[in-house]
């Protein structure tokens, strides 16, 4: 679908009052396939990358001309796509800080696991997460580690369960229900957003998996993410954070297999003075929803969507039908994506 926003960029396009209405195709997984599309949308529900457009061409659908947009999606990663956009450019030139992936959750960050006050290191497990045979127990969890990572596609994460899994990239943090306090932190990360405002948006992009595959609808999760300038501090409340430090807290949310929680800036706790530019330390806790289920998380984005731009929208958007699907790049295999705008009225 072209967007309203589009429309009004083709119009300036065709006007030459603007340079392209489409140079970048972006790819996203936060949507469900099927999803309505408004017009209306300013940014993906959860972007996870942009690519330029590298082949266009036009083509006749029965009565219905229309223009194809294609983009080659990166080689080494894994991508589960239900979501894509174009894009006029591939940033918002008039925006100080911009769009972004903050975390990803990938090895070069090096996630720890925090307990009380100490810190260990984030175990990960290349081979199955339990028995895969016989049948009826295929793809069951039963690794005793409260938080560990594996891959995405680790054989008992794709095993008899039809839906379910992480989307953003072949790796992830799994955090068990009953936790008993532990989170993961990582520390000397920047999450500078101090030139952004409070109508910006901040996602939490994560997957629910039951320890059996037997899916039997999923708890509601507390999810609590701390920003901090100084992780000693202790934080007593976090409705009042100490000196330094900001909080985004979630309470009793619902979830299904694939979840992205949103919240603008302006509702993150902060302490009084708070700038965002101090910010070298963010830990995330789950708190108790049981052990018999685990959260894998996925990424945290940024979306700038208040500073305008006339020449910078995201001119089109769609979503993977019911019945395509979700679409499955896996890693180290070669894809492209297209995109096509219908031409006639």
């Amino acid at each position: 679908m072209i967007t309203d926003k589009g429309r009004e960029l083709i119009s300036k396009y065709l006007l030459g009052q603007a340079p392209s209405y489409a140079s970048f195709i972006s790819f996203g997984c936060g949507a469900e396939p099927g999803d309505t599309v408004t017009g209306t949308e300013q940014c993906m529900k959860f972007e996870m990358l942009r690519v330029p457009i590298s082949s266009r061409s036009t083509l006749a659908e029965g009565a219905l001309d229309k223009i194809s947009f294609a983009g080659d999606i990166p080689l080494e990663q894994q991508y589960e796509i239900t979501e894509v956009g174009i894009w006029s450019d591939a940033s918002n030139a008039a925006a100080q800080s911009d769009s972004r992936v903050l975390f990803a959750f990938t090895p070069d960050e090096n996630w720890q696991i925090r307990d009380g006050a100490d810190a260990n290191p984030m175990p990960f497990y290349s081979q199955p997460l339990g028995p895969l045979t016989p049948a009826g127990v295929a793809g069951n969890i039963t690794v005793t580690d409260l938080i560990f990572a594996c891959d995405a596609d680790n054989l008992s994460l794709v095993s008899n369960r039809p839906g379910q899994g992480a989307r953003f990239l072949n790796r992830t943090i799994m955090i068990r229900g009953n936790t008993g306090g532990q989170r993961i932190f990582l520390d000397g990360r920047s999450v500078d957003l101090s030139l952004n405002t409070g109508n910006d948006l901040m996602k939490l992009a994560f997957a629910m998996y039951p320890k059996d595959t037997a899916w039997t609808g999923s708890p509601n999760v507390d999810v609590t993410i701390r920003f901090r300038a100084d992780p000693n501090i202790p934080i007593p409340d976090d409705n009042n954070p100490p000196a330094g430090t900001a909080v985004w807290k979630m309470t009793n949310q619902p979830t299904s297999e694939f979840n992205v929680f949103e919240t603008e800036l302006k509702d993150i706790k902060t302490s009084d003075s708070f700038n965002w530019a101090g910010i070298r330390y963010t830990e995330i806790e789950f708190n108790d929803f049981g052990s018999d289920w685990y959260a894998g998380v996925d990424a945290i984005r940024f979306d700038n969507i208040s500073t305008p731009n006339p020449l910078y929208v995201m001119s089109g958007y769609a979503v993977v039908s019911l019945a395509t699907g979700m679409i499955i790049k896996r890693a180290n295999t070669n894809a492209y994506a297209e995109f096509r705008f219908g031409l006639s009225v």
